[in-house]
């Protein structure tokens, strides 16, 4: 039941930010179109583990965390090294509830792609029965 919650709070999540970007800046820039793209395929790997279904290949998840990963430290450091004066309070407070939110994401597809072995292995008897 957490995980189904929680694939729709990251939905509403991903486009609620597309949609914040765009009421802001009136445009939606390069970074807010990658992020929502990467927020909506994650979702797809969540549902993934929901449903116990495979979507891709077990190597695209295993890249795609790393990646994400990647993507997520880089654009935390960059919020991090923009010094904190009485207006980028509230940005760092922001930024401090995404990372907190954005924990279960990501432990979420490390199950998908890493724990649940059972799921991406395909035996000698499945190809038989699928052919």
């Amino acid at each position: 039941m957490f995980w189904k919650l929680y694939l729709v709070m990251w939905i509403l999540l991903t486009f609620t930010t597309l949609a914040r970007d765009f009421s802001e800046q009136g445009v939606v820039g390069f970074s807010a179109i990658l992020n929502f793209v990467l927020g909506i395929v994650g979702a797809v790997g969540l549902c993934g583990l929901i449903c116990n279904r495979k979507f891709f290949t077990v190597r695209f998840w295993k890249t795609f965390l790393i990646l994400q990963l990647g993507f997520i430290l880089f654009a935390t450091m960059m919020v991090v090294l923009i010094p904190a004066d009485s207006s980028k309070s509230i940005l760092n407070l922001y930024s401090l509830l995404f990372i907190l939110m954005v924990g279960p994401y990501f432990y979420g597809l490390y199950l998908y792609s890493y724990r649940r072995l059972d799921l991406w292995e395909t035996t000698n008897n499945q190809i038989r029965s699928d052919g």
